[in-house]
């Protein structure tokens, strides 16, 4: 009787250890070291799709995925919207069909829309009316720049950065001074916040501004606790966690900050060498240095947060102390585009690609294709071709 009970508890304590050893393992997850991953250039003669989520419906018994790819300059850089209901196997186009170029924050009937060639906007009852916020600082209307023909002297771009999902009319933004014909105006660029949906604005902190070839100002606000933020600063990638009072560098900042490696570099530098040629500049590059493109927390997590940058995407699971590099599949410097997480399905994460769209069921562990511009592109003309 004893026997019996000796091997029931050691088959028991077996069992219970296979499985605690099931859920530990380190080698499920793809995910590489920050310090040492070699890289390729991407070409930046053309314009890409860049395919994004716009929206998840999975209510009801509903699933459906709405996703935008731009059409490129050729068409004015509108939007084309897809709808998929079998989780990426077929596409058809929506009922909006095409959009334009703006990108779009929303919080139930608050939205806000924004881009990099466009004057910024809000809404109050959900897209139904679009207005300016009045762009004030200390009482006095700050003279923002209009467009890409404006030249009106020296004024001043704004860049918006995020806004607090908790309370929606808590805004973050980026000032930048625009100086034509040498006129010099006193401002203070960095991270300034509007607690009125952007009229009245403050700076928050100087550490934070987008000096950086091809960074905006991006800040990832938790939605679980809206007083952990991280940006990418002057010098490193910094994290606040009481509401941007202090901040201060992530772990292991160094290695996001050093530059990205090029595949094949050394050895076409040394063979210019035995030529007794030399290239007028040589790596590292300033665009191989640390971009951060977009921040985002996992919606019920603040320690899971994630970095969009030029080497791809950033994954922290320990509140910014430790960093992993995510396997999207391509070594190809700013391929990695865009992130969006299901907040339905907070482990499922998509992530626009130059060409590609991708999901991942274990936050960015495995990835796979959901939807792939160039074959679809391809079925199109094929599908259009057999119409005719």
């Amino acid at each position: 009787m004893n026997m019996t009970i000796t091997k029931v508890c050691f088959a028991s304590f077996c069992i219970s250890s296979c499985i605690l050893y099931a859920y530990s393992k380190p080698h499920d997850c793809l995910c590489e070291s920050v310090s040492n991953p070699k890289y390729q250039a991407m070409s930046s003669d053309m314009s890409f799709p860049e395919p994004t989520v716009m929206d998840i419906e999975s209510s009801r018994g509903a699933n459906r995925i709405r996703i935008g790819y731009s059409l490129g300059p050729d068409h004015g850089d509108g939007i084309s919207i897809l709808d998929s209901f079998d989780d990426g196997k077929h596409w058809v186009n929506s009922s909006i069909r095409t959009q334009d170029a703006y990108h779009y924050t929303t919080f139930g009937s608050i939205m806000y829309r924004h881009g990099p060639r466009m004057m910024f906007q809000r809404s109050k009852d959900a897209g139904g009316h679009w207005e300016r916020p009045e762009f004030r600082f200390n009482g006095r209307p700050i003279e923002l720049e209009r467009g890409a023909d404006d030249d009106r002297g020296s004024r001043i771009r704004f860049i918006f950065s995020a806004a607090n999902p908790q309370q929606p009319t808590t805004i973050y933004g980026c000032f930048e001074r625009v100086i034509i014909r040498d006129v010099v105006d006193h401002w203070t660029p960095g991270l300034y916040i509007s607690f009125d949906g952007g009229n009245n604005w403050s700076l928050l902190t100087e550490l934070v501004q987008n000096k950086k070839l091809e960074e905006a100002c991006p800040v990832g606000v938790s939605p679980s606790n809206p007083n952990i933020m991280i940006a990418h600063g002057q010098t490193s990638v910094i994290i606040t966690r009481d509401g941007g009072r202090n901040w201060h560098a992530v772990g292991g900042w160094a290695d996001l900050e050093k530059p990205a490696e090029l595949e094949g570099y050394a050895a076409n530098l040394a063979a210019l060498h035995e030529k007794g040629l030399s290239p007028s500049q040589q790596w590292p590059f300033d665009w191989t240095y640390l971009r951060v493109l977009d921040i985002s927390f996992k919606p019920d997590n603040s320690d899971v947060a994630f970095l969009v940058t030029n080497k791809r995407i950033f994954r922290t699971l320990d509140g910014a102390h430790s960093w992993c590099l995510l396997n999207t599949g391509s070594r190809k410097l700013f391929d990695v585009r865009n992130i969006d997480i299901d907040p339905s399905h907070p482990d499922r994460v998509f992530v626009g690609t130059s060409f590609k769209l991708l999901v991942s069921d274990d936050l960015g562990c495995h990835f796979r294709t959901l939807f792939d511009w160039t074959k679809y592109k391809k079925t199109s003309v094929a599908r259009g071709a057999s119409q005719h």
